[in-house]
């Protein structure tokens, strides 16, 4: 099974989906994003396509009228290096944060958060993530004596619940583990900050995944100076 950003991405949409609290207490949103930046802007600037391609989510559906509701998890690549010269294997810097508006507008009384009860709650749901995120394993799966053997990344009571409930037919360990991947995993850190005058607050820690294979180029033995067919065109280009 490939590895790489989008395997991370799904694994914590996946997290953000399950996470069980409080309604003014859960992760409610999910999102990619380039630059803190996007915390301030509706839907974290992301429209339906980032929706219907996983790249955003918001609990209840997308809404483009409706922002993006606290808590928000969202994931950022901050770049990515080569493990070894020698070896095609590529490792991710990945920022994971949580983040929220202190004395939220429209939030009840006793919800209304100032920003202390913010960072402590940013940092409790942020740490949570990350120990969930650790947990997920690399599992060959059957679904019936009739389906494909597939690879998922799944923890170990979501592989014995999908037994329980008859979804899958038999499932087989990898030894492969997100933990494995971790590279820092002895020197996360928690860092915070507050985003423009909007009052919204996050919580971070930067990761460096490695286990993502660097997919095989081809270039020619003759260099090609003017085919068409070889040109990248772009109507869009000024």
């Amino acid at each position: 099974m490939a590895f790489n950003l989008n395997t991370v991405s799904n694994i914590l949409l996946n997290i953000a989906k399950r996470h069980n609290a409080h309604p003014y207490s859960r992760i409610n949103t999910f999102g990619i994003v380039d630059s803190f930046k996007q915390l301030t802007l509706d839907n974290l600037g992301k429209d339906q396509y980032d929706y219907d391609n996983s790249y955003y989510w918001q609990r209840g559906g997308y809404n483009p009228d409706k922002c993006a509701d606290d808590l928000r998890l969202i994931m950022m690549l901050r770049g990515s290096k080569r493990q070894a010269i020698n070896k095609k294997i590529k490792c991710l810097d990945v920022l994971i944060g949580v983040s929220q508006r202190e004395l939220c507008d429209g939030c009840p009384e006793n919800q209304r958060k100032g920003s202390i009860a913010v960072d402590n709650e940013n940092e409790d749901v942020l740490f949570a993530v990350y120990d969930e995120l650790r947990s997920y394993r690399l599992y060959r799966i059957k679904e019936s004596a009739n389906s494909e053997e597939i690879q998922v990344f799944a923890t170990t009571e979501q592989v014995k619940c999908w037994k329980d409930e008859g979804k899958i037919l038999y499932c087989k360990d990898c030894g492969d583990s997100i933990d494995h991947k971790i590279e820092n995993r002895k020197d996360i850190k928690c860092s915070y900050d507050c985003i423009g005058d909007n009052r919204i607050r996050i919580s971070w820690v930067n990761l460096t995944l490695c286990g993502c294979h660097l997919e095989d180029q081809r270039f020619d033995i003759k260099t090609v100076d003017d085919d068409e067919f070889a040109m990248i065109k772009c109507d869009s280009c000024l």
